[in-house]
């Protein structure tokens, strides 16, 4: 038998038989049609959402993103507020003209899709004949067998071959006004044609999810100390803070943050959990993740405080204090108690309060006790260890050193847009591996009586949409079982 496999380049992916759809008409509804059919488009609103979202890291990089609005008043004032809040700079992905270029976008990819669908689906399921040998010897893939058998059970067993290597869409066909020839088309992995729908479709709930979440979620930030509750918006339920810590190196440097929070709802406490960075407490969609640890201005966890005792029989020595928690002096009948601290010590009508949140001039109020009897009451600066309140005391007391207390900074977040954006991945992750590892191959077999003896010549051919090679292989094996046969 006769073993003829072209070895010609690769070829071109065969044309669609069906044309790409044009709009009827000219009027707007079809050139707005067309507009957002077009691949440039698509790209310019692409590098628009690039640059936007670029735009949102820097300038969450100077604005702060997502703190309630009494922080940007205190920080801009009220007119500066309202003008970032117009423009959107407090909530960058929030904001109207990065939605705007979202919904652009969405509509693009839809249209888009819309558009193509028709013909890759009739190129991925629809099979179509090569009726003439000279349509067959056009295919750059080819091979040529002779088969000792006639010409109907010629095109049976070529047809056998095909579904023998995955050809289950099939079909034969003998023309009328050629009864000494069978075609044969058949197709396997119209999949991978229709790749780009499944990850178009992933890409439109990916930026539907990005709405939704931006319109109907929220990212804010809250501060709580120990025992304090934190508020979620529209929801019954509160989060207390249960305790803040810092876990340091063996070098004394900061290693993590910890914050115990407990949700309580309904009044009874429903989940506890110890959160760190990246390892936020989620309930009921909401998540609550560990995003900043600030000094508490009004809140210390223990002093180092120096003290003597007047008189022949003076004392003088170090206690360690706890906040608002007393401590008994030994070998003297004092006990003292840290009862307030401020970081940043001023008297505003008469009222000590705290000028700022830095520790510029912080000062503890030391509560005095003899005998277990309250006699006085004195703040201690730290950087002013020798205030004159202290001069001619029969106590006298220094603040040596203070170890302060942390807030727990939450950045609460909701997205209901979550599941479609989880979605988008995974369909997105399939979508790729449609398009690039499932081939669409399309092999026709012509099949004709040779004049004057008992044979049929056997063409087969075929393309396909990637890896021409393999398909190549193919069809040298489809070739060699028919020689064999």
């Amino acid at each position: 038998m006769k073993d003829e496999l072209s070895s010609m380049d690769e070829p071109k992916e065969e044309e669609s038989t069906t044309k790409p759809e044009v709009s009827a008409g000219g009027g707007p509804a079809s050139t707005i049609w067309d507009s957002f059919s077009s691949l440039r488009l698509a790209i310019i609103l692409l590098i628009i959402l690039a640059v936007a979202s670029l735009f949102g890291v820097i300038i969450g990089e100077f604005v702060r993103q997502g703190a309630p609005p009494e922080y940007y008043i205190e920080r801009y004032g009220l007119s500066k507020y309202r003008l970032l809040k117009a423009v959107g700079l407090i909530n960058p992905y929030g904001s109207f003209w990065y939605l705007a270029t979202l919904v652009l976008l969405s509509v693009n990819v839809l249209v888009c899709s819309l558009k193509r669908l028709g013909p890759a689906w009739k190129s991925a399921f629809s099979l179509s004949f090569r009726d003439s040998e000279a349509e067959m010897r056009a295919l750059k893939i080819k091979g040529e067998a002779e088969l000792s058998a006639s010409l109907d059970d010629a095109g049976r067993l070529v047809a056998s071959e095909l579904k023998r290597r995955g050809y289950r869409r099939l079909a034969t066909k003998r023309p009328e006004k050629e009864p000494g020839i069978v075609t044969i088309s058949a197709s396997k992995g119209g999949l991978g044609r229709l790749g780009f729908v499944v990850t178009h479709t992933a890409m439109l709930l990916l930026l539907i999810g990005g709405i939704i979440g931006s319109v109907a979620g929220f990212r804010i930030t809250k501060y709580g100390t120990q025992g304090e509750f934190i508020d979620v918006p529209d929801r019954e339920f509160k989060v207390r803070v249960d305790s803040v810590w810092l876990v340091l190196s063996e070098k004394q440097e900061i290693k993590d943050y910890h914050s115990k929070l407990t949700v309580i709802d309904g009044g009874n406490p429903v989940l506890t959990k110890v959160i760190e960075v990246n390892d936020p407490l989620q309930y009921r969609g909401i998540s609550f993740y560990q995003s900043d640890f600030p000094e508490d201005p009004r809140r210390i966890e223990r002093a180092q405080i120096n003290f003597s005792v007047a008189g022949g029989k003076g004392k003088e020595g170090s206690i360690l204090a706890e906040f608002q928690r007393p401590v008994l002096i030994e070998g003297t009948p004092l006990s003292v108690k840290v009862d307030d601290f401020v970081a940043d010590f001023v008297i505003d009508q008469g009222v000590v309060t705290s000028r700022s949140t830095e520790h510029r001039n912080p000062a503890v109020k030391l509560s005095i006790y003899e005998n277990g009897k309250y006699i006085s009451s004195r703040w201690l600066f730290a950087n002013f260890p020798d205030f004159h309140g202290n001069q001619g005391e029969k106590y006298s007391f220094r603040l040596e050193s203070y170890m302060p207390a942390f807030k727990t900074g939450l950045q609460v977040a909701y997205n209901p847009g979550r599941g479609l954006i989880w979605s988008a991945i995974f369909l997105g992750t399939f979508g790729i591996f449609v398009s690039f590892y499932i081939y669409h191959k399309r092999v026709w077999g012509y099949v004709v009586r040779t004049a004057g003896d008992a044979k049929t010549k056997v063409i087969v051919g075929g393309v396909c949409n990637k890896s021409t090679s393999g398909l190549r292989n193919e069809i040298n094996r489809i070739v060699d079982s028919l020689n064999k046969l």
